[in-house]
């Protein structure tokens, strides 16, 4: 603008100075560019005649395509015979010329192909293409002197036909031309001279005079016509007056006024710069911002915000920009589904929405369709507007989940480790009371009896059962007790581990009589249940921690007896290349897709009650998980093909010696 201004300035000197000017040589001036004017008109007016005869010789070959020479020439010498000017006229079809006027002087041009580019074809290919007439030259005659050659496209016959099927040419001698359109009498009165602009080459080419550009001095009038422009330059023979009569005030009081004018604009210059700095430096500020910023006027349209707020919103991205209102930016996320809670609700979810963005202060959390959870903090100015932030609070939401989520699990866990110690504990305490009070059983008493009457084989039957009992509440404490040592056990390799304190000690073994030594623990256990004991173990030598992959087997094994009703339990394995890979199979229930990933976490069950059907303190995964990553291996749980699971263990061989330094402190307290 201010620039514009000092234009402004300069322009109106120069104008008031040229106002001066015009008027010092007004009476010199109106009759030279009369006269100009009118040479120019004139000259303009015969090349249009010399168009519109080049038109009607297209016009009758678009006609009458078959035209023959006698024909052409005939039509030619009636439309040409008042214009010496024109030296000749020819016409290609298909851009070769078959016909030219007067054919004996110019028989070698027949066949002429213009598509072939040479100094006879310019502005052939370009006429074509552009469908008008093009001006070409002034260029040399081989008669003699200097020639405009004028090119007129012939459409076809059609009303339809926008194609061009032929050229037809006009050469014009510019001497004889200038002629007819009395030029040599303006050039009595004025000083003229004119040239036009090639608009292929950008060339000027004279055509009046020898000049290809106006003087200072001259009148410049510029005519379009067909495809170029046409410039004359005149001036009167004696010369303009070269200033007014005030043009020397006008100059000063210019030159003052522009002076001024510029000092001011400076000073604001300096003043906006200043303010320019302090923006740039707040901008730069809100978009260094790791959060979200928005700020919305007096009227909700939106004035700014940084790129993290257009990262939030991606669904909503192409609508958000100043201008818009929050409504309508809130209304185009919900429909195109950015926020979760709005799916299946948007008018209900935008009107609550916007119930809490009327509110003077707001904090809100909303969670976007992709999962993460935005913290919403919204507060009006004193203008009426509303600045707000966003605030991505998903790894914090996560972590408040897991958290809860590991309390309950570790609530669940003490009620069933509590209730698992309980049972084991009140078998061996009441099975111990009747043990050291074996005269409390029943067989105790019969024995007794037995003893009083005497009868050696009712003596021998009572002692019999005497001892069946005692063996038999012996052997349930001693399975109570191995129960409450599992649990036990379980509980401090569980703490070695989250401590770090557990090592692996690896050696080789062979795999086949230690998977065989695992399945055959649970023989009697299957036999109860009617299960089917599978083994297909080829014979194979690995290195491992032999006490650590049995307990991992054992687990694995165990609970897939425990949890199958009917069918078979199987173990497998295949040696590869790098890994040897053990697969435990059952024919159970197996395990929901969304449980799969959980089953390794410690204390997770899918029943976690007390009440749940299969007892276990739900450390036997886990425990499986951290000693396979002490080995630098992994597990996983897939579905069986009939329903049930198959539980994969994956070993890396050889054995890597830095796996056994591995703390799982980390990966057991997450």
């Amino acid at each position: 603008m201010q620039v514009l201004s000092l234009v402004a300035i300069m322009a109106t000197a120069w104008f008031v100075y040229r106002y001066d000017l015009d008027n010092a040589v007004d009476s010199v001036a109106s009759d030279t560019i009369d006269d100009g004017v009118q040479a120019a008109n004139m000259l303009l007016q015969e090349l249009a005649k010399r168009e519109t005869i080049a038109r009607s010789v297209a016009a009758t070959t678009s006609l009458m395509p078959d035209l023959d020479d006698a024909e052409f020439q005939h039509l030619v010498a009636n439309l040409t015979r008042r214009y010496p000017d024109i030296l000749n006229v020819a016409y290609a079809p298909d851009q070769v010329v078959r016909h030219v006027y007067p054919r004996e002087e110019n028989a070698e041009v027949i066949g002429l192909d213009y598509r072939v580019e040479s100094q006879f074809t310019r502005g052939a290919s370009r006429a074509m293409a552009m469908g008008e007439t093009v001006l070409v030259g002034p260029t040399e005659i081989i008669q003699g002197g200097q020639a405009l050659i004028m090119r007129v496209p012939v459409d076809g016959a059609a009303p339809d036909d926008d194609r061009h099927i032929g050229l037809v040419n006009l050469v014009i001698d510019i001497e004889s031309l200038l002629e007819q359109a009395r030029i040599p009498e303006a050039l009595a009165r004025i000083d003229l001279s004119a040239f036009s602009i090639d608009p292929e080459s950008g060339s000027a080419h004279s055509v009046i005079g020898n000049a290809t550009t106006c003087g200072s001095q001259a009148i410049v009038r510029s005519f379009l016509t067909m495809d170029r422009k046409w410039t004359f330059c005149i001036s009167p023979i004696g010369g303009w007056p070269t200033q007014g009569p005030y043009a020397l005030l006008i100059v000063v009081a210019a030159a003052l006024f522009f002076g001024s004018t510029l000092t001011g604009f400076l000073v604001v210059n300096r003043l906006r710069q200043k303010e320019a700095l302090a923006t740039n430096q707040l901008w730069e500020s809100i978009e260094a911002i790791n959060d979200g910023f928005v700020l919305y006027d007096e009227n909700d349209r939106l004035v700014l915000c940084n790129s993290k707020y257009l990262e939030i919103y991606g669904r909503s991205r192409r609508i958000i920009r100043p201008g818009v209102t929050f409504k309508e930016i809130l209304s185009y996320g919900a429909w195109n589904g950015e926020y979760a809670e709005a799916i299946g609700r948007e008018e209900e979810w935008i009107e609550e929405r916007m119930a809490a963005h009327r509110l003077p202060n707001s904090v809100f959390e909303e969670q976007l369709r992709d999962g993460r959870w935005i913290k919403v903090s919204e507060r009006q100015t004193s203008s009426g507007g509303t600045v707000g932030f966003r605030v991505d609070v998903t790894d914090l939401k996560v972590a408040l989940q897991k958290a809860e989520a590991s309390e309950i699990a570790s609530r669940e866990f003490l009620d069933n480790i509590n209730h698992e110690i309980r049972t084991p504990l009140s078998v061996i305490i009441g099975f111990i009371k009747f043990l050291s009070d074996p005269k409390a059983l029943p067989s105790r008493r019969s024995l007794t009896a037995a003893l009083d009457d005497g009868e050696l084989e009712a003596i021998r039957e009572a002692a019999e059962a005497f001892t069946k009992d005692v063996e038999t509440q012996a052997g349930r404490v001693q399975k109570s007790a191995e129960q409450l040592l599992s649990i036990v056990q379980d509980t401090l390799d569980l703490s070695n581990m989250v401590k770090g304190t557990q090592t692996c000690e690896p050696k080789e073994l062979d795999l086949k009589s230690l998977l065989t030594e695992c399945l055959c623990r649970f023989s009697h256990q299957a036999a109860q249940k009617g299960l089917e004991l599978r083994i297909d173990v080829a014979p194979a030598t690995i290195v491992a921690d032999p006490e650590q992959l049995r307990q991992i087997v054992v687990n694995l094994v165990g609970n897939a007896v425990k949890f199958t009703d009917k069918g078979f339990v199987a173990i497998r394995s295949e040696t590869e290349d790098d890994a040897v890979l053990i697969e435990v199979e059952d024919s159970g229930p197996g395990i929901a897709p969304e449980h799969r990933e959980k089953v390794f976490d410690r204390f997770w069950q899918v029943d976690g009650s007390v009440t749940r059907r299969h007892s276990g303190t739900g450390l036997g995964l886990a425990i499986c998980d951290a000693l396979t990553k002490l080995h630098g291996g992994t597990i996983w749980v897939e579905p069986g093909e009939d329903g049930g699971s198959i539980f994969c263990l994956r070993l890396p061989q050889p054995y890597s010696e830095r796996d056994t330094v591995l703390s799982f402190s980390d990966e057991m307290a997450g």
